[in-house]
C-alpha cells in the first residue's frame, strides 16, 4: 500500500506538475520504490524476530519463525535487505547528488529495529513511532522532489498542501489502525508479558481515545474540504464524504459495540479500506487540478 501510495504521488501529482523537472526521473523512481519495499521488508523480519512468541498465539496462521525458518535465518534475511536497499539508495543518491539525504536510510532502519526491539513494547510510544514511519515514508517522495531547483510557487504551493494532507491522514488512520490492532491482540500480548496500550489500559478508556482521533481526523477532512481550493471540485467532496468520512462515522459506532477479537478485526479491516480510499483519493483531487 505505500509503494501504491508513492506511484500516485509521483506519476500522478509530481510528474504532471513539473514536467521536465522531476529530481526521480526515469528508473530513478523505481528504484526509489525498491529501496522503501526493501527498507519494509526488513521492517518486518525484525519485528517477527521480536514478536514471535505473542504471534502465535495472535496469528498463528502467519507466524513462520521458528515454523519455516529459524531466527538466525531470519537475521540473514533481515541483513541482506538492508545490505540490498542501502546499495540502491547509495546509487540514487550519487546519481542525483543528494549524497547528505543518504543519511535518512540507515536512521529509518535503526528507529524500525528500536521499534521492534523496545519500543513496541511500550504504551503508545511504538504506535506512534510506525505511524510517524509510515507517514514519512509518503512525504519522502515530496521531500526527493522539492530538492529539484528552480520549482515554480505554483507547483510548489500544490505539492506541499498536498503532502501535509497526505501525511497527516496517514500519521492518523495508520495510529488508529495500529491501537485497534492492540485491542485485537490483547490475548496474545498479555500472555508473553508484551506492554501495549491495551494491556495497560481498560478498553472503555482506549475507546475514548480512538473515538477523538477519529473525530481529529473527521474535522482535518471537513476543514480542508471547506477552505482548500483543491477540494473545490463537486466530485472531490463526494468521494471524500462517500469514501473517507462516512466509513470514518461507521467505525465510531463499530468500535462502540466492539467486544471481542473478531469485532475489532472487522474495525481493523476497515481503516485498511479508508486507508485505501485515501490513496485513490489522489486520482480524484488531481483529475480536478
Amino acid at each position: 500500500m505505500v509503494m501504491l501510495t508513492q506511484f500516485a504521488l509521483q506519476y500522478k501529482v509530481i510528474v504532471p506538475l513539473a514536467g521536465t523537472h522531476v529530481l526521480l526521473d526515469g528508473v530513478l523512481f523505481p528504484l526509489f520504490t525498491v529501496v522503501t519495499a526493501l527498507v519494509a521488508g526488513s521492517g518486518y523480519i525484525i519485528n517477527d524476530i521480536f514478536d514471535y512468541q505473542a504471534d502465535k498465539l495472535n496469528k498463528p496462521e502467519k507466524c513462520y519463525i521458528p515454523e519455516f525458518i529459524t531466527t538466525k535465518q531470519a537475521w540473514i534475511y533481515f541483513f541482506i535487505l538492508v545490505l540490498a536497499g542501502f546499495i540502491i539508495a547509495a546509487y540514487i543518491a550519487v546519481t542525483t547528488q543528494t549524497i547528505f539525504y543518504l543519511g535518512l536510510y540507515p536512521l529509518s532502519v535503526i528507529l524500525l529495529y528500536l521499534y521492534s526491539a523496545r519500543f513496541k513494547s511500550t504504551i503508545l510510544a511504538g504506535n506512534i513511532l510506525v505511524s510517524l514511519f509510515i507517514a514519512c515514508v509518503t512525504g519522502v517522495v515530496f521531500l526527493a522532489q522539492s530538492l529539484y531547483p528552480g520549482q515554480d510557487r505554483t507547483t510548489a504551493h500544490i505539492l506541499t498542501e498536498l503532502c501535509a494532507l497526505i501525511m497527516t491522514l496517514s500519521f492518523l488512520l495508520n495510529l488508529i489502525r495500529e491501537i485497534v490492532k492492540d485491542l485485537e491482540d490483547i490475548e496474545g500480548d498479555s500472555a508473553t508479558g508484551l506492554k501495549t496500550i491495551a494491556t495497560g489500559m481498560p478498553a472503555q478508556r482506549i475507546k475514548i481515545w480512538l473515538n477523538a482521533l477519529i473525530i481529529c481526523t473527521l474535522i482535518l477532512v471537513i476543514v480542508w474540504l471547506w477552505h482548500s481550493a483543491m477540494a473545490s471540485g463537486f466530485m472531490v467532496r463526494v468521494y471524500f464524504l462517500i469514501f473517507i468520512t462516512a466509513p470514518l462515522i461507521l467505525m465510531i459506532q463499530k468500535i462502540k459495540a466492539a467486544r471481542i477479537k473478531r469485532d475489532y478485526g472487522k474495525i481493523s479491516q476497515l481503516s485498511k479500506l479508508i486507508m485505501l480510499a485515501g490513496i485513490l483519493s489522489i486520482f480524484i483531487i488531481t483529475a480536478q487540478l
